[in-house]
């Protein structure tokens, strides 16, 4: 069992873990698929896609790229990163 994972360096800017989340169900919604397809067709775990779309998890840049190959996206449509000020 992994532990809890640590926090950004100081002066990274904030994840922004509920736009992903909500871009990520956007897309999946949009291509009629159900959380166990995606994590299928992506070979991640189904708890991840859960826990992703809920804001709860920051995925990998690995499973970040898996999901948005798995859904037919650039990542940065599902993943940006806000730009710095």
């Amino acid at each position: 069992m992994r532990g809890p994972r640590r926090p950004p360096p100081p002066g990274t800017p904030d994840v922004p873990l509920k736009l992903w989340g909500t871009r990520l169900r956007e897309a999946r919604r949009a291509r009629g698929l159900t959380q166990p397809q995606l994590a299928d067709l992506a070979g991640v775990a189904q708890q991840s896609v859960s826990k992703v779309e809920r804001g709860e998890a920051c995925p990998h840049d690995r499973v970040k790229l898996q999901l948005a190959h798995a859904l037919g996206v650039n990542p940065g449509c599902i993943f940006p990163w806000p730009k710095e000020p």
